[in-house]
């Protein structure tokens, strides 16, 4: 803490006069003087030190703007679509898509 102020210098993620409290949801680092920049519609939410966004199943990218690549689907675009050869499934729920 300042010797003179008495506020606390707060390391990234955190502010209050104690550094008590942890960015709201939406902002990250020094201060929490930044706003996340991921996809609003498919991130759970961002990391409140580094602002590294947390994509929803089925999406994928630093900002978590790309849905899965065919194959794949689901958290981290980790699952393998079930359906039969060239058929499509849906990122998000694995769902084959009939075309």
């Amino acid at each position: 803490c300042d010797a003179v102020s008495g506020h606390c210098k707060c390391p990234s993620g955190f502010h209050g006069q104690y550094c008590e409290n942890k960015c709201s949801e939406g902002f990250y680092g020094l201060n929490c003087a930044h706003a996340c920049l991921c996809s609003k519609n498919t991130t759970a939410n961002c990391h409140f030190i580094s602002g590294a966004c947390y994509c929803i199943p089925g999406w994928k990218g630093a900002l978590c703007d790309a849905q899965c690549d065919h194959p794949t689907w689901g958290e981290n675009c980790n699952n393998t679509c079930p359906c039969e050869e060239n058929i499509s499934c849906h990122h998000e729920t694995g769902k084959c898509l009939c075309e």
